[in-house]
């Protein structure tokens, strides 16, 4: 005689909720019906779950119960929901309800981030459960109350306090800082510092203070380590930090570089790790963009007079642009970072400022960039239309297809100078200097060699390579 088949109905009962129960007959096979069976799952939240206080490879997610005469239960599978959006996460649990702690730990950090707070989930639970033989699939529902293994975080930046400032040690001086400016650190957790190196050629020791809680060394945010041991600043080795526990944390510290003239400190916040790296800045970086053809003609150089990681070029921009360290490949080159920022993150161009010729500045210590516009360039001195106390000249114009400043002008004497936007100042351009190598900030003159009518092209790219060429009409 074949058996019946009886597919079972589902009750859930939840918590704080009543539990209906269901069932759902098939058409009998025989004249002859075999007893009813109930089949009743209960499904309730478990403890709530620390990840930190973890010891053991599984956790119970859920607490299920079957009740069936003649049932098991092979398996649970659990989708796991974010604390925001739709996004969702599955799982496979054993017929206790318990989880593998990696496999849920990784799903939770995904789905509701690192931030080491309690958070609720909503768990939708499917069981296989089988009744003589017959597969018949349960679903229920309930919540689960995890917190992250993860320390607690600034929620408005750090800073460096240590050997490297000056004067050194100084608890209230935030100038060597890194500012979340709004974004969560739990989602973008490492940052990174760039500080000088001690002006007495030792290793860096330092801690990192909290921003929120400036001067103060005692605040649990501080970072520091269990025991000063100086890693190597070759921004691979990593040293393990520790909360400064009442101010009793040993410094942080690397190993002197005796080339280097700044750190790259990187901190990872979550896993609270940092490596140094020490930096020797080129004296030349580049500039590329729609204004080089993106590569057909030769890249823009910046300039670092005291190879301090400050970069100064002037350059004609007509589109998007990025900077770069070498002259002839992109390996290594800085994009948008934000506004005035960059970063080597495989990003988007620099914008497109208004089409002009511009005093570019780049800080490589800070990782951020400026644009000046300059609208004139001016020739004082000893020039016919010029003020006598070398106020103002002629101005020149600039020649796009010859990338050069060009006038014709009357000399009436030996010495010259050229200035952007009729100013003395160095960021809008201050020229002097020899004929062949025109500097930005030099107080020397420059001494043409030549008077009456003459015509001036002025070449400015960036100090080492700027120069003038004036011919007699």
């Amino acid at each position: 005689m074949k058996k019946n088949i009886l597919a079972i109905g589902l009750a859930l009962a939840m918590t704080g909720c009543g539990s209906d129960t269901y069932e759902d007959w098939l058409s009998p096979q025989s004249s002859q019906q075999e007893a009813a069976k109930t089949i009743t799952l209960t499904v309730t939240p478990a403890q709530p779950i620390k990840f930190a206080e973890i010891t053991t490879d599984s956790v119970q997610l859920f607490v299920p119960k079957i009740t069936a005469s003649d049932a098991n239960v092979s398996n649970y599978t659990v989708v796991l929901h974010a604390v925001e959006g739709n996004a969702t996460k599955t799982l496979q649990a054993t017929e206790n309800g318990m989880v593998s702690k990696t496999e849920l730990e990784k799903a939770y950090y995904t789905l509701a981030g690192y931030r080491p707070i309690a958070r609720t989930i909503n768990l939708d639970i499917t069981a296989l459960t089988t009744v003589n033989g017959i597969n018949i699939k349960n679903v229920g529902n309930t919540t689960a109350t995890l917190t992250a293994n993860a320390p607690v975080l600034s929620a408005t930046g750090y800073y460096i306090v240590g050997n490297c400032q000056n004067p050194t040690w100084q608890n209230d001086d935030t100038s060597l800082k890194y500012e979340f400016n709004g974004t969560d650190p739990y989602s973008n957790s490492t940052i990174v510092f760039r500080v000088p190196a001690p002006t007495d050629g030792s290793g860096l020791a330092f801690k990192i203070f909290d921003l929120a809680a400036t001067g103060n060394k005692n605040a649990p945010t501080v970072l520091s380590c269990k025991e000063e041991k100086a890693i190597a600043a070759n921004g691979t080795e990593k040293g393990q930090l520790v909360d400064n526990t009442n101010g009793q944390g040993k410094n942080i510290t690397a190993q002197a570089e005796s080339s280097a003239k700044f750190y790259e400190i990187t901190v990872d916040l979550l896993a609270q790790t940092y490596t140094v790296k020490a930096l020797n800045f080129s004296a030349f970086i580049y500039e590329r963009g729609t204004n080089t053809s993106w590569g057909d003609k030769p890249a823009c150089p910046l300039y670092s007079t005291a190879s301090d990681g400050k970069y100064q070029g002037f350059m004609y921009l007509n589109g998007e642009f990025k900077f770069m360290p070498n002259a002839n490949n992109w390996d290594g080159d800085w994009e948008n970072d934000g506004d005035g920022k960059i970063a080597d993150n495989g990003g988007a161009n620099n914008p497109a400022p208004e089409t002009g010729f511009y005093a570019v500045n780049v800080d490589l210590t800070t990782m951020t960039y400026s644009l000046k516009k300059i609208d004139f360039i001016d020739i004082v001195g000893n020039v016919k239309g010029g003020a006598s106390d070398w106020s103002s000249g002629p101005h020149m114009t600039y020649n796009v297809a010859e990338q050069c400043w060009e006038a014709d002008v009357n000399l009436t004497g030996s010495q010259i100078k050229f200035r952007g936007n009729g100013n003395w100042s160095d960021d809008d351009g201050n020229w002097g200097g020899e004929v062949n190598n025109i500097l930005n900030g030099s107080s020397e003159n420059v001494h043409p060699g030549i008077t009456g009518d003459v015509h001036v092209k002025l070449y400015v790219s960036c100090n080492t390579k700027s120069r003038v060429v004036i011919t007699k009409k």
